[in-house]
């Protein structure tokens, strides 16, 4: 296993040296679109306010596959990813929205990342993150830590209480949109807007 420290390596290689749910949090933000590897840089050589970036070529721009995201969420037992709604990957609930202010430019308006509530452990079962089974049974002391997180999942069960529909009508709207997604690409083929749908659908 690695030390701490900051290590220049690709990061598939460098989990695999950790042991299941080492970290308690990972934050990233992967490269999420291919075309650096193609011009041999990646963004301007100055930024607005005129900070000097000094970008050497890159010869390879991998974007996270499934295989990365998994191997994330074995090595950590939180994830925040930056980003999320640019790959085609089921993250499940849970999304922060990063209003960028980019009025008319060409820019995207938001960015989103992933903070799921639960996770599953390696051999497939689910809790609330950070909590484990027994440590809600009977006579077990109720840490702040704990207290936090269940209340975190009862305002979200709040919320979703609040809409007022079912489980049942839920499912119901899914089958509706997915099918009026199909409709649509069929008269205009896949666009942006299908499969930011088909992305959502997937995760929820």
């Amino acid at each position: 296993m690695l030390d701490f420290g900051y290590y220049n390596m690709d990061c598939m290689d460098g989990m695999k040296l950790f042991p299941d749910k080492h970290f308690d949090i990972a934050v990233v933000d992967p490269p999420y679109f291919s075309g650096p590897e193609k011009r041999k840089y990646y963004g301007r050589a100055v930024s607005p306010i005129g900070v000097q970036r000094h970008y050497k070529p890159s010869d390879e721009w991998n974007v996270p596959d499934k295989a990365y995201f998994e191997e994330l969420a074995r090595v950590s037992k939180n994830q925040i990813i930056w980003v999320c709604n640019y790959f085609d990957y089921s993250f499940g609930s849970g999304r922060i929205v990063w209003d960028k202010y980019n009025g008319e430019s060409s820019f995207s308006d938001c960015e989103k990342e992933n903070p799921r509530l639960t996770a599953k452990d390696s051999q497939g079962y689910w809790s609330l993150k950070g909590v484990l089974w027994e440590s809600l049974c009977e006579g077990q002391v109720i840490t702040k830590n704990i207290q936090q997180r269940l209340t975190g999942a009862l305002c979200k069960l709040k919320d979703y209480e609040d809409t007022g529909y079912s489980p049942e009508n839920v499912e119901h709207l899914r089958y509706i949109l997915e099918d009026a997604v199909k409709e649509l690409e069929k008269c205009q083929g896949q666009t942006e807007l299908t499969k930011e749908i088909w992305h959502y659908l997937r995760a929820y």
